[in-house]
């Protein structure tokens, strides 16, 4: 699964860079007007605000050291300050039920700069590097004459990812697929628990306010 997790995020990155040589190309072709050429499409007005809301599937190391496989959830909200720079905040959350080891869930509100390198047009590529909060917990039922219990911790983390969103309508667009790594390092205080990682990928969908 990580092996496949990877493999997408690179497909990602191939399509993002042919779609942007592609609407490059296109506005050039606008622009020189020349006689017999494609005329490609103008950018589109940045949205000042965007609101969005994805269904996401994680592969996650947890700190007991199991891999779990979470779905989840993602809402974030974007404040554009220029056509190709915003500021974001992120919440998400991720949910496992392994039987004997418990019902796990994660949970991260994260903030950052969200980059939008080529502008906003019918396909748009961006990245974000994300910083904040993450809650990890582990609520194991009782087994084998031992009692429940309800494992938590709060620890710093950090994210970074890219995506690609394919406008719909006036405020609508579509997130076609995001690709995003999170890293956390919960139980600091117990000796040898090394950091989490989490892949995640999701779709979702993306309503825009105003227009800068």
């Amino acid at each position: 699964m990580k092996r496949f997790l990877c493999i997408l995020a690179f497909m990602t990155l191939v399509a993002t860079a042919s779609i942007a040589r592609a609407q490059t190309t296109a506005q050039q072709q606008s622009v020189s007007g020349a006689k017999g050429q494609k005329k490609g499409r103008a950018p589109l007005p940045t949205p000042k605000i965007q609101l969005a809301l994805g269904a996401a599937f994680n592969r996650y190391d947890a700190p007991t050291r199991y891999y779990l496989n979470m779905p989840g959830w993602t809402a974030s909200a974007e404040y554009t300050f220029r056509g190709w720079v915003g500021a974001q905040g992120e919440l998400s959350g991720a949910y496992a039920n392994k039987a004997y080891v418990g019902f796990t869930s994660l949970h991260t509100a994260l903030v950052g700069p969200q980059f939008f390198p080529l502008g906003h047009h019918k396909f748009t590529p961006w990245g974000h590097a994300l910083v904040g909060e993450g809650y990890y917990r582990d609520s194991i039922p009782a087994f084998g004459g031992f009692p429940a219990k309800v494992n938590g911790d709060f620890a710093f983390s950090w994210e970074g990812g890219m995506g690609l969103d394919m406008h719909y309508k006036k405020r609508w667009s579509f997130r076609l697929l995001e690709f995003d790594y999170l890293s956390t390092k919960f139980y600091t205080n117990q000796p040898n628990t090394p950091s989490q990682s989490n892949y995640r990928v999701q779709v979702g969908v993306v309503y825009g306010i105003g227009t800068r």
